[in-house]
């Protein structure tokens, strides 16, 4: 019974950290498409 109620308590904790990682990630501004490739573009051509 006590490894239960553990189980429930972590997996009550995961799913709450997840949910305050999605609203992190929602005040994150977005950017424009086809600004990673043009990153990725970038530093390539330059070595």
């Amino acid at each position: 019974m006590r490894r239960s109620v553990e189980n429930r308590i972590r997996e009550y904790k995961q799913v709450k950290a997840i949910v305050e990682v999605e609203k992190i990630i929602k005040k994150i501004p977005q950017t424009p498409k086809g600004t990673a490739a043009r990153y990725v573009r970038e530093d390539r051509d330059s070595h």
